[in-house]
């Protein structure tokens, strides 16, 4: 295991290094700690990789920060006891005696790992692969890896839970057997010889407390991790996966996987949008947190298309309010505007945030957007799902075509469609998702993939700093729905309005339990403001 230049230090470390080549995918780690970057660091040399002439590896962080701040900075220390070895910062390239080559790369998105098109790694190492989106670890994973030669073609990696991965690696590696040591096994049916072929991945587990060089040099660690809230000590001191519920949108995609439908991506190229389509602006403002606002339009088939967004950080509201308005002076046919209802609160100023926004604007219509995060969190679900709905029925059995006729001289054609389709099987669903973000939209697309569950909220999205484009977006898709389906809003707000009225029949009507009736009263109108007028409105600028 090649001891003069480096040697494990714990069992663990040992049985990942000594993974065979035939496992294609090895995932190392769980809690912090474990000496993962140490091992993946090592790994190309403990197995004599290095050695070879035509070896080219990388090694992956998300950010170029990342890879400047730790990753090169350690890999510099361990590889130069390898004599002979040089390092090209400009390309971040170690270059080994015999000349192999080991590289360290940045992966943010797709367009990042189809960069890599062109290049073929036998090693290719992930560090923190929680913090890497599924289809950019299987697009580079499953495409790039490959052999030429006598030389492996293997993917390893080192994980802790946790991050906008957790969901997909903890399917992917730990949830078969969360010990670990067993052998994950996918038949994948040859597409040359037409033989199945099994693709092999494992996880080996690694805790903190098995490493005695970290309990030497940092006796405290671990005292120090107990600082933190539960979840986040059950991850990093005991590496348990299930402390995170992980990633929310995990049926988001942003570009499209093998071995899914056609339709299973939600960012595409910028199309033209018809003039006569209805278009929604949400408005998620702020100051410390930027000011978010996205612009949605509805095909004739109830599908949206967020074809603009607009991002400001420390902005006026005179300033967003007034870019917002530059940017729709072509939209036709804003049909609503709907704002964060944090807009209608007090701040010591003469107007509201509200009131200056329809100053600025002149959109008198604008109303406060619906805020109900479970629903819309629910929404965002069902506008994302490219998957087909279960079938509601069965079709039945024993279709008379005698029986259809008579119906039909009989009873006309509608009662004649309504018994052919007792026996008809139900179509398919034509227009899913029915989400469709241009690829313009880039803080939106990177938002999605970062929403996790709250940890004590269970249903619910946990609130994060950069989540304006997620709350953005479920104020839009609310907007969306009562567009599409304003009879369940009607309702509600009656609904609504009953439950006040009948809080007050049932008090003792003091002057107190008046003005806690008109207030709430007057935020009921302001939430639903205009509501059927704006549902319709056929002009531009909703004045």
């Amino acid at each position: 295991m090649g001891k003069s230049f480096w040697e494990p230090k714990f069992k663990e470390q040992e049985d990942f290094l000594s993974l065979p080549d035939t496992i294609f995918e090895g995932c190392f780690g769980g809690a912090a700690g474990g000496g993962k970057t140490e091992t993946c660091i090592a790994l190309p040399v403990a197995r004599g990789f290095h050695l070879e002439p035509r070896f080219q590896g990388v090694y992956f962080r998300r950010t170029n920060k990342q890879i400047e701040e730790s990753l090169e900075p350690r890999a510099k220390v361990l590889y130069r006891n390898i004599p002979g070895t040089d390092y090209n910062h400009t390309t971040k390239t170690f270059r080994f005696p015999s000349g192999a080559q080991m590289r360290l790369s940045y992966l943010e998105n797709m367009d990042h790992a189809r960069q890599h098109d062109t290049n073929e790694y036998n090693l290719a190492l992930w560090e923190e692969l929680t913090h890497f989106e599924e289809q950019v670890y299987k697009y580079v994973t499953f495409s790039r890896v490959r052999t030429s030669s006598n030389l492996p073609a293997i993917s390893r990696s080192a994980a802790t839970p946790g991050n906008i991965g957790h969901s997909w690696v903890f399917e992917r590696f730990i949830e078969p057997e969360e010990k670990g040591y067993k052998i994950i096994q996918e038949t994948i049916k040859d597409p040359v010889t037409g033989k199945e072929k099994k693709v092999k991945r494992i996880f080996i587990p690694s805790l903190g407390m098995n490493n005695p060089m970290l309990l030497v040099n940092d006796p405290d660690y671990f005292v120090r991790l107990m600082m933190m809230d539960e979840a986040e000590q059950r991850a990093k001191i005991y590496g348990d996966w299930r402390a995170f519920t992980g990633q929310v949108f995990r049926e988001f995609r942003s570009h499209h996987l093998r071995n899914e439908p056609e339709n299973a991506v939600h960012i595409v190229p910028e199309i033209l949008i018809p003039d006569f389509w209805p278009k929604i602006i949400a408005i998620d403002w702020g100051y410390r947190h930027p000011t978010f606002v996205l612009w949605g339009a509805v095909d004739p088939f109830g599908r949206v298309y967020i074809y603009r967004e607009y991002v400001a950080y420390e902005t006026k509201i005179s300033e967003w309010s007034a870019d917002i308005l530059r940017l729709s002076q072509f939209d036709e046919n804003i049909v609503d505007i709907v704002i964060d209802p944090s807009s209608m609160q007090n701040r010591g100023q003469d107007q509201t945030i509200f009131e200056q926004f329809v100053t600025q604007t002149g959109w008198s219509q604008t109303r406060l957007a619906d805020n109900d995060r479970i629903g819309g969190k629910s929404l965002v679900h069902e506008f994302l799902r490219w998957n087909q709905r279960p079938k509601r029925f069965e079709p039945q059995q024993g279709f008379d075509l005698d029986r259809a006729n008579f119906i039909l001289r009989g009873s006309g054609a509608e009662a004649y469609k309504r018994y052919v389709a007792i026996f008809s099987k139900e179509p398919d669903e034509e227009f899913i998702p029915r989400l469709q973000i241009f690829n313009t939209c880039k803080g939106l697309a990177k938002v999605i993939p970062q929403c996790s569950y709250d940890d004590k909220k269970v249903e619910d999205v946990k609130k994060f700093d950069g989540d304006d484009g997620y709350d953005c977006l479920r104020y839009l898709l609310k907007a969306v729905d009562l567009h599409i389906n304003p009879q369940k809003y009607e309702y509600a707000k009656r609904l609504k309005i009953s439950n006040v009225v009948l809080e007050l029949e049932s008090s003792q009507k003091t002057s107190a339990d008046w003005t806690r009736f008109y207030r709430k009263m007057e935020f009921l109108e302001a939430q639903t403001k205009e509501q059927g007028a704006v549902v319709r409105a056929p002009n531009r600028w909703l004045n």
